[in-house]
């Protein structure tokens, strides 16, 4: 065989064997994603259910390996949720120096009681509960959130938070099914533009 029909061979038989490993890949991690409670719908939007634990995770902007019950990995970030007595716990660590956000009640801004937060180049923490109204946002008078903690390193900022579960399961339709959103932006100010926005449903378990 000739020399360069010989290397596109060896050549086309290396991709198809990666395509394959890769394809393995995905079919482990969707595996694994089910016995977690959780899997990806047809459109990309994840699903979990949201179960009682009976150690609460400590809320100190630090998540540790299985402090959650239920962790979802998105574009650059990750959150995790979790129910301890009649407590919500809240994390989201996102791949950025900037703001980050997580809201509930509704699957877009508007009308979604929504945490932000950022640590700025002083390190000073900023943390706000407000209310989405239309494509703006404003602080409330009837905060929600019992405790929270943020902390930015080595590139990634964390926001973790307590609400009470009522507040969330009022929020709830059918089967428990709650909306919540979530982002994060490039700045520390939570005027600028999300560099990530998603929406997506949990179940109360």
């Amino acid at each position: 065989m000739h020399r360069a029909m010989r290397w596109k061979v060896i050549r086309w038989k290396a991709i198809r064997w990666k395509a394959i490993r890769w394809k393995v890949a995905w079919l482990l991690a969707a595996a694994a994603a089910v016995a977690n409670g959780h899997a990806t719908d047809g459109d990309g939007r994840s699903e979990g259910v949201v179960t009682a634990q009976e150690a609460a995770p400590v809320v100190d902007g630090i998540v540790s390996e299985g402090e959650y019950g239920l962790a979802l990995r998105y574009d650059g970030v990750v959150i995790g949720m979790a129910i301890a007595g009649d407590t919500l716990y809240v994390a989201a660590a996102a791949s950025t120096a900037g703001w980050v956000g997580v809201g509930f009640g509704s699957d877009v801004m508007d009308g979604a009681r929504i945490l932000f937060s950022f640590v700025d180049g002083d390190g000073t923490v900023f943390f706000a509960e407000q209310e989405g109204s239309g494509h703006r946002h404003r602080d409330v008078n009837d905060a929600v959130a019992t405790a929270h903690a943020v902390r930015e390193h080595d590139g990634t900022t964390t926001l973790e938070a307590a609400l009470p579960a009522a507040f969330v399961r009022e929020t709830a339709g059918d089967g428990g099914v709650f909306p919540m959103i979530l982002a994060y932006g490039r700045r520390d100010s939570v005027r600028t533009v999300h560099r990530f926005f998603k929406s997506i449903e949990l179940t109360l378990g």
